[in-house]
């Protein structure tokens, strides 16, 4: 059996107790010690200081030493003092075993940059490259063509599908920019959303050439009716939503050298079949018609129904498509789910990602129809391909360099508060405000720019003399104060306060408003 490495890891005296419990999760695979520094904060350390304290102590038979990962400059110093191979350590106590583990796995840590940093980009590299493999299985379906083209691949990555919900009735540019920002989320391709029982054939021909000349990918069409299809199709659409099963018994030749969506019910004022093997069964007959009539491409969808109305019956559905139809790709909406819950909508997006996985689901169409459901584009996207390399590698969706964390965390704090209640004052309800005689300022979240954006007003008026945009609170608070715009201490700890509520909302895709709490 091979020595265990012998590795030294380096911190201050605030964070000795918690570092020494995680190195001693590391006995497996290394021999861990710990040296504490006389320093309270470990991220305060500069590793010349560290390079000094090592030097002085003599250290002898160490085959390497991890430094706090937010020490102050490069692990070299220390290296050249004390001969032993030195690294940045990890920024949270509790990643100290991975970076042992990879030291002791013969990987070569930055001595630049955290380890956990490091190794999360390398996990991230080759879970990106693992998703690249999965996409040379079988072909189910191909949509498009040239540089548009989609392959819909067994056990790849469920294509992502984003509606622009009503589009039909926008302004092509309010369309074209929805549309970029989607794409920039991860869409594979861009649906157009027709408005139900008010087909406009001309107008659904016309967003469609118009997005294939301004986007570099498949277009679809998201109609009830024929005739808007029918257009959608010769002016370049590559996918049609949604063929029922009596429409697919006499398909219209142009639709049939499209990728087509098939469906167990023709419109959405009928009811949907009363069990899950009805559903399947009429849309089988319905699959095998559309291909008896020669379809290109056909995809088949069992229809996902809202919470606490079908939809489990809707989850068995497609398990029944998956058995009874194992060669037609399956294509999932989360619309359904995402616009009919009163929930944050990234849960839900994770949770149906994973089940449309597990189901063998090969395209998902998702939607940003309110405001509650902004940012469903980006977080399907990883939430796919989470549930993606999780199936392949047989285990949970869980532990990967992509996550959908946004409030919660997997750790909690390592930092305490200092053991002083002789030195604690209780404070209760903020002193009254003092107008600054600077002026005032209005904090707004852009959640359509992305930007913050923060108005400054002269005292008694109603016109700011200044606006300033940017993504950083603490820019914007900086611009202010180099400005003179801020002349009170009260009104500076205000104006960061607002601002961090705002920056907080921006990243949340949550309306802001200022002087109100942001939960």
């Amino acid at each position: 059996m091979a020595k265990k490495p012998r590795v030294l890891v380096v911190t201050g005296t605030l964070a000795e107790l918690i570092v020494k419990r995680f190195a001693s999760y590391c006995s497996a695979y290394a021999d861990v010690e710990v040296c504490v520094l006389p320093r309270s904060v470990a991220a305060l350390m500069t590793t010349d200081y560290i390079a000094k304290e090592l030097a002085r102590r003599g250290l002898e038979g160490y085959d390497a030493i991890l430094l706090p990962g937010l020490s102050i400059g490069s692990a070299e110093p220390v290296e050249e003092a004390t001969g032993v191979a030195t690294y940045k350590g990890p920024r949270y106590a509790s990643d100290i075993p991975e970076a042992v583990e990879a030291l002791a796995k013969g990987v070569t840590l930055s001595r630049q940059s955290p380890s956990d940093e490091m190794l999360s980009a390398q996990r991230f590299e080759r879970e990106t490259e693992a998703l690249r493999t999965l996409e040379k299985g079988e072909v189910l379906a191909s949509i498009g063509e040239g540089n548009r083209r989609i392959l819909l691949v067994r056990g790849a990555r469920p294509k992502l599908f984003a509606e622009v919900v009503d589009a039909i009735s926008k302004p092509f540019e309010e369309v074209l920019e929805i549309a970029k920002r989607f794409l920039d989320e991860g869409a594979d391709a861009i649906d157009v959303g027709c408005l139900a029982g008010e087909p406009n054939p001309r107008r659904a021909a016309e967003l469609v050439r118009r997005l294939r000349e301004a986007l570099p990918c498949s277009i679809c069409v998201d109609t009830g009716d024929i005739d808007e299809a029918v257009e959608a199709a010769l002016a370049g659409a590559d996918v049609v939503l949604s063929i029922g099963p009596d429409r697919a018994k006499r398909i219209p030749s142009a639709l049939l050298r499209k990728a087509i969506v098939i469906t167990p019910v023709d419109g959405l004022s009928e009811e949907p079949p009363p069990t899950p093997e009805e559903a399947v069964s009429i849309l089988a007959e319905a699959v095998e018609a559309a291909r008896s009539q020669g379809a290109k491409s056909v995809l088949a969808d069992p229809l996902t129904k809202p919470p606490c109305m079908g939809l489990a019956d809707s989850i068995v559905a497609y398990y029944l498509a998956r058995s009874v139809l194992p060669n037609t790709p399956l294509l999932m909406g989360f619309q359904n789910v995402t616009e009919l819950i009163d929930a944050d909508s990234i849960g839900a997006n994770t949770l149906l990602a994973s089940l449309a996985c597990e189901l063998g689901v090969s395209a998902v169409l998702t939607a940003e129809a309110s405001p509650k459901t902004r940012g469903c584009v980006g977080e399907v996207r990883i939430a796919l391909e989470m549930a993606t390399l999780a199936k392949a590698w047989t285990r949970p969706p869980k532990d990967f360099a992509r996550n959908l964390f946004v409030v919660k965390s997997k750790r909690l704090p390592e930092q305490k508060p200092h053991p002083s209640p002789h030195l604690v004052v209780h404070i209760g309800e903020p002193s009254p405000h003092r107008p600054d005689p600077a002026g005032y300022f209005k904090v707004f979240a852009d959640l359509d720019q992305g930007e913050l954006v923060l108005e400054h007003y002269p005292l008694g008026e109603e016109e700011p003399d200044e606006v300033a945009r940017g993504k950083s609170a603490k820019a914007l608070w900086r611009w202010a104060v180099e400005r003179g715009l801020v002349s009170i201490l009260d009104h500076a700890a205000y104006l960061g306060y607002e601002l961090a509520k705002a920056e907080a909302a921006l990243k949340l895709g949550k309306p802001y408003v200022q002087d109100q709490p942001l939960f």
